[in-house]
């Protein structure tokens, strides 16, 4: 009996984990693909993958670099992503992307310099972007 509550339990163990990095794939997947950011200093484009994002702006062209997430969610309809780029070759390190569904035109993207910019909500650069494959 012991050995058969043992399985029953790894077995359920299993279901959660499963469960639980299939919901991790899924959320990530609402936020790859192609941005293009406008304005003076944002033109260029954005292309972010499930593990690269690469970036062709006059800030700089960065070739596909690995990424890391460091906070997403959403609040109802509202989304934000953000990305620390393991790359300091770019000229900044960080991106925020955010979308609020009272402009379903563009997102938004916030350029910052360094982790430390973004935490202290000192962003280096702040641009609308539009996203190409929703």
């Amino acid at each position: 009996m012991p050995a058969m509550r043992i399985r029953i339990a790894n077995c359920l163990l299993g279901l959660v984990l499963t469960c639980s990095a299939n919901a991790m794939a899924s959320s990530d997947v609402l936020f790859k693909g192609i941005l293009e950011p406008y304005g003076d200093r944002c033109s260029g484009n954005i292309l972010i993958k499930s593990k690269t994002v690469e970036l062709k702006t006059p800030l700089g062209d960065c070739k596909a670099r690995s990424y890391k997430v460091v906070e997403q969610g959403s609040n109802g309809e509202d989304q934000h992503m953000t990305y620390q780029i393991q790359s300091k070759s770019c000229g900044f390190n960080v991106i925020a992307l955010s979308f609020n569904h009272a402009y379903p035109d563009y997102w938004k993207l916030k350029w910052y310099k360094t982790l430390g910019d973004y935490k202290n909500g000192n962003e280096f650069l702040d641009c609308p972007v539009v996203r190409f494959d929703k």
